[in-house]
């Protein structure tokens, strides 16, 4: 090579880390060549920092890309790949736009998509490039993947996605519900303000302040354009969803003709998205990927209250997938570890090979009834009522939709939590199921029909399926949200007249859960799961706008035909 390197040196608090990731990957085939730094022009003549590191020795070699937007990210990036290095890769890391010193404005989402086709098409045409390139990374490098990848050049052969979903507008809104914990954690913490600044203090404000749409100027003297859209943007029709690159987003997986690695957590908040990638590739390209889920959160630990055996089969990282996958799309090798997909069962605390997400199952509905029970028959028509005031909110406890606990924001519990009886509230509806006389998995999505009505002209319904335990601990599994005006994962406003009776159809996210025997399910209705979900101000319009809220009684109905979970339970 003619470039002059500079060495990469692991500091002594980071080695036992990379020590880690080194120890469950192949016997190193080469040593730390050392890295230099480009800066790559794109087509507007923006030049984007990036890094190359390569192994000791002229090259060319098989590269592996990424795009972190993360500042910290991009200047540990030689660092936490050296064992890649070391395996015979050159990694290349780019900083994308705006960040880390690269040139240009940081606008999160915009221009990734173009940036990434340039900079994948300079890196094509590197002499020190054999030929061969992977692109790898997780959460908004998967972005920054999946965003270019109907255009990359022919030398890509693979990608590694890593919780990262394709549908943005899903993941922002749940039948009308704005995630609130993910997405305006995610927006100040991503703001461009300078490096160290506390968001503490300001998320927990930004919370509170009403009306909503007026937090960025608050808290930062100026207006997020992309969290502007976010929040006010509420119907999937709106041109700031369908005629942008989120659409373009949507329509991609369909379009890959490389093989891809997707890697998912039940416990992250991008689950849904995720298996909603993989499931897009087209028949022939998804026979030759892999998809593997385990009991994961965001950042790749086991959160919650329960026990994962075997959560961490695949090493530091999940260094294990990677490497196998590379061994075999890459080099052509045959490997021991196993290609097929896999699932991680919670409950059982197993790895379980399949062919195919979801699997095959048999659905199974139960009833909730006004005596408080969940039985697999319907029981008589009836109702019952409860007044929701926005003004004292159910607090969220557990779950995947979650996103501030990664920057120690706020204090919501994610994952799988105890969950608390709510007998001191009568706004949450709790129904238990007899006790389960065998095990039985849950594998897919379950889904929820709630049969309601409301004293006002809009408001929202929560549900959440949980396991009580035969001692009576009780764990949540998944959950789901609908509004009223934007209910059946309608594309536009419905008409809604208060006090008329409506059925709200709420899918809630995949899941591999073993209900263990003796234990119960349990299924809580209420109006309210807080900050997961926006406080719903019983008004029909944008949330963001109101500064007020209203009361409402809310009505939900039983009896055949009504209200019913249908959840789906694996063929054994």
């Amino acid at each position: 090579m003619n470039h002059e390197l500079s060495p990469i040196v692991i500091p002594d608090q980071m080695k036992p880390m990379i020590d880690g990731i080194r120890t469950v990957l192949h016997t190193p085939v080469c040593e730390l060549g050392g890295m230099f730094v480009e800066r790559v022009p794109m087509r507007d003549g923006v030049e984007l920092v990036t890094q190359v590191c390569v192994p000791k020795g002229e090259g060319p070699w098989p590269c592996l890309f990424t795009r972190p937007s993360y500042p910290t990210l991009f200047k540990l990036g030689a660092i936490m790949n050296a064992p890649w290095v070391e395996q015979g890769y050159a990694v290349v890391i780019q900083a994308c736009r705006g960040t880390a010193g690269s040139g240009g404005e940081w606008q999160p989402f915009d221009n990734e998509r173009n940036d990434g086709i340039d900079a994948l098409k300079w890196l094509a045409a590197q002499p020190w490039m054999d030929g061969r390139i992977a692109t790898f990374g997780n959460s908004y490098m998967s972005y920054t993947q999946w965003v270019c990848a109907d255009e990359m050049p022919k030398e890509v052969k693979t990608m590694l996605i890593e919780a990262y979903g394709i549908d943005r507008y899903a993941q922002v809104y749940m039948n009308g519900m704005f995630r609130h914990d993910i997405y305006t954690s995610w927006a100040l913490t991503n703001s461009g303000e300078p490096e160290g600044t506390d968001y503490t203090d300001m998320y927990d404000k930004a919370l509170e302040i009403r009306p909503h749409k007026t937090i960025d100027e608050k808290l930062l003297g100026r207006k997020l354009a992309f969290y502007q859209n976010y929040i006010s943007k509420i119907e999937r029709k709106e041109p700031y969803w369908k005629d942008s690159f989120w659409e373009t987003l949507h329509q991609i997986p369909a379009k890959i003709n490389v093989p891809v690695c997707v890697i998912g957590g039940w416990f992250d908040h991008h689950l849904d998205g995720t298996l909603a990638g993989y499931n897009a590739l087209r028949p022939e390209i998804k026979a030759q990927s892999r998809l593997v889920v385990g009991p994961w959160d965001h950042l790749s630990s086991s959160p919650g209250e329960r026990s994962y055996p075997d959560a961490d089969k695949f090493g530091r990282g999940k260094a294990l997938i990677q490497q196998a996958w590379l061994d075999r799309i890459i080099h052509g090798k045959s490997t021991d570890q196993p290609l097929n997909s896999e699932i991680y069962i919670v409950g059982e605390g197993k790895w379980k090979t399949i062919r195919q997400w979801p699997v095959q199952s048999v659905p199974c509905v139960y009833y909730p009834n006004a005596d408080f029970t969940l039985t697999e028959g319907a029981g008589k028509a009836d109702s019952l009522r409860y007044l929701y005031d926005p003004a004292n909110p159910v607090e969220t406890i557990g779950g995947s939709a979650l996103l501030a606990w990664t920057t120690k924001l706020g204090h919501t519990l994610h994952g799988a939590r105890l969950q608390p009886d709510y007998k001191d509230r009568n706004d949450v509806l709790v129904f238990k199921s007899q006790p389960f006389e065998a095990s039985a998995t849950i594998v897919g999505a379950s889904e929820v029909e709630l049969e309601v009505s409301t004293t006002a002209p809009d408001t929202a319904f929560m549900v959440k399926l949980s396991e009580e335990l035969s001692d009576g601990q009780t764990f949540n599994i998944v959950d789901g949200t609908s509004s009223i005006l934007l209910r059946n994962e309608s594309d536009e406003v419905l008409s809604y007249t208060p006090g008329e009776k409506v059925k709200l159809k709420v899918k809630l996210w995949d899941t591999a859960w073993q209900i263990q025997p003796s234990s119960k399910l349990r299924l809580d209705i209420t109006s309210s799961n807080f900050p997961m979900y926006h406080i719903h101000p019983n008004k029909a319009g944008v949330w963001s706008a109101f500064e007020d809220w209203d009361t409402a009684e809310q009505t939900v109905y039983f009896g055949d035909g009504a209200t019913s979970i249908k959840i789906p339970f694996a063929i054994e």
